[in-house]
């Protein structure tokens, strides 16, 4: 995979372990702030804090870096997309207020963040976001002559995402990304994804039928069980992302000659 920035900032710290809770000291007290975080393995991290009176996004030390600056907004991007549809990664951090607008026509708060210098590239980076009630979506993207990586995030109020959660709500966002559905159903699905709630997940993921996940095949049509040795291989967590779809599709035909043949390219899971 091609990281399109090439210096990145400090490892996330809190962030990353947002979802299990974080000890907190007194740097910065934002105990009547909203902090928005989503997360989707392999994929992005994004955190940011809403004041208490809606007017901006402001520093926070949940969305902090290794536990030494307070950010107000901050994405680490670990599998977006470039101009020609590859993997790429990229980071942006802002750690001035950034101010929201539309509340004084009535519209959702929305933010609009261009012209971000990526260190140690000539990258220039840019996010935006519309906030809901206790959800939130937009897109984050870098770029520079001929060069681009963007990708599209959701994020709560109260992530809360269970291991079996995470495993059919990363089902979704790999369909979603695959098949490059447009605004505004790509941020519905993401907002799906982010609350991690697998029953949902699942029900969407059904809507797309060209992601449709393998059913059990009967015994007459497995009677080996091999093409459910290899939904497993597929559904594993180290499995490459990518080739995700293409592997379900071959379990899912219950044909026992494919499903050996594409097992026996990924003998980690033999």
């Amino acid at each position: 995979m091609r990281r399109v920035a090439l210096r990145l900032l400090p490892a996330l710290g809190c962030l990353g372990a947002l979802l299990a809770g974080c000890e907190s000291d007194s740097r910065t007290d934002t105990s009547s702030d909203t902090v928005f975080f989503g997360r989707v393995a392999s994929s992005y991290e994004v955190c940011f804090n809403v004041n208490e009176d809606f007017t901006a996004l402001t520093p926070s030390d949940v969305c902090d870096s290794a536990g030494v600056t307070p950010f107000s907004f901050i994405i680490d991007v670990t599998e977006g997309s470039d101009q020609d549809g590859e993997p790429c990664a990229f980071r942006i951090a802002i750690e001035e207020p950034i101010p929201l607008e539309g509340t004084d026509v009535g519209e959702s708060p929305f933010f609009v963040v261009d012209g971000v210098p990526i260190p140690g590239s000539d990258l220039v980076g840019s996010f935006r976001g519309t906030i809901g009630a206790g959800t939130a979506d937009g897109f984050a993207r870098v770029e520079t002559t001929g060069v681009s990586c963007e990708i599209l995030w959701a994020a709560s109020t109260s992530p809360v995402c269970r291991e079996d959660a995470a495993a059919d709500c990363n089902l979704l966002l790999t369909c979603c990304q695959s098949i490059y559905l447009l605004p505004p159903f790509a941020a519905e699905c993401l907002t799906t994804v982010n609350n991690c709630d697998p029953t949902t997940c699942l029900e969407v993921l059904g809507g797309y039928p060209q992601c449709a996940q393998s059913s059990t095949c009967t015994p007459e049509e497995d009677p080996n069980g091999v093409c459910a040795l290899l939904e497993q291989c597929c559904n594993s967590e180290d499995f490459p992302q990518e080739e995700l779809l293409s592997c379900l599709e071959t379990a899912s035909s219950c044909d026992p000659t494919a499903c050996e043949a594409l097992l026996a390219e990924y003998p980690e899971c033999g």
